[in-house]
């Protein structure tokens, strides 16, 4: 809230346990909207209370995963039913800020040989099964080959932050890659305090993940990123390569490393762009290809919109 007071800032959770007090804001606004649900939980039901409030969403990734019967798709907020945010009033895409120095030169380099028609979706079609992704690391021998990469990489970059679904890769790599530490779910605070404190410093090399740094974690100085968890979802994809694109006066530029072919699937970060058809419907796409409000590849019903 701007005003005699100033600005305000809280979390969903605190604000939910003290409405009362936001009663006469007149704006309200969201980091990471994309987090908001209209069909339930906390910012549904505080927007719903705050009647008379503006309500302003900012995102890098504008859109939610969405199931019917026509399949899974990523539906751009703006087409959302229900809906929180009903225009677009701001877009700064991300070549002006690739262009602008505001984000790191990304180089990619794509490892071949990855089949991803051997793998199978989920049963909601947002991502492949556990099962089809351990199946064809073990057929394929993936485990070492990722440790080969990275032992790689490791010698020509600063610094290399490993993307892997499972643990068992994650503590593979820790084990047969010099210089090496792993983190998941299960890491004890301290210790992944520790081991991202070493990392941070230089004591340790690599840092191989099991979906605890994909989010917030805020390191300009990393250099590489190696994606080893195949994904069908935009929002994970760039949200891993979110993590190398931080400038730093020393970094001159930082390697995206892709044995899945995740690049291949969604393209370069820096070719994703917002669009609006011919309709004024917004989606993102990247060299032409839509890749929000469709199904499975195939073109979105404007009917179902």
């Amino acid at each position: 809230e701007v005003g005699a007071t100033g600005v305000t800032l809280a979390t969903i959770g605190s604000a939910m346990n003290h409405q009362e007090l936001f009663s006469h804001f007149r704006h309200l606004l969201i980091d990471e909207c994309h987090v908001c649900s209209a069909s339930s939980g906390m910012y549904k039901a505080f927007i719903e209370r705050m009647e008379e409030t503006g309500v302003l969403g900012m995102t890098a990734t504008p859109y939610r995963l969405a199931s019917n019967s026509f399949g899974c798709c990523l539906r751009f907020l703006t087409r959302t039913r229900p809906r929180i945010f009903h225009r677009v009033i701001h877009v700064t895409q991300n070549a002006e800020l690739f262009q602008s120095g505001h984000l790191a030169k990304l180089e990619y380099f794509s490892v071949p040989g990855f089949d991803r028609n051997q793998l199978r979706p989920n049963s909601t079609g947002n991502d492949f099964t556990d099962s089809s992704v351990q199946q064809y690391f073990w057929k394929t021998n993936f485990n070492a080959k990722l440790a080969d990469i990275t032992r790689r990489v490791s010698a020509k970059r600063k610094n290399v932050l490993v993307f892997t679904r499972f643990v068992e890769e994650a503590k593979y790599i820790a084990e047969n890659v010099p210089s090496c530490a792993m983190v998941s779910a299960v890491t004890p605070p301290k210790e992944r305090a520790a081991i991202v404190s070493g990392f941070r410093s230089g004591a340790i090399k690599a840092v191989a993940n099991v979906g605890v740094l994909a989010i917030g974690f805020d390191y300009p100085e990393l250099e590489c990123v190696v994606m080893a968890s195949p994904t069908m979802s935009l929002a994970q994809y760039y949200q891993k390569i979110g993590r190398a694109v931080r400038p730093h006066p020393g970094k001159a530029s930082a390697w995206i490393v892709d044995l899945c072919g995740n690049v291949g699937q969604f393209g370069h970060v820096e070719d994703l762009y917002l669009a609006q058809d011919e309709k004024g419907l917004w989606h993102v796409a990247s060299r032409g290809r839509q890749l929000t409000n469709v199904y499975y590849g195939k073109q979105y019903s404007p009917a179902h919109a």
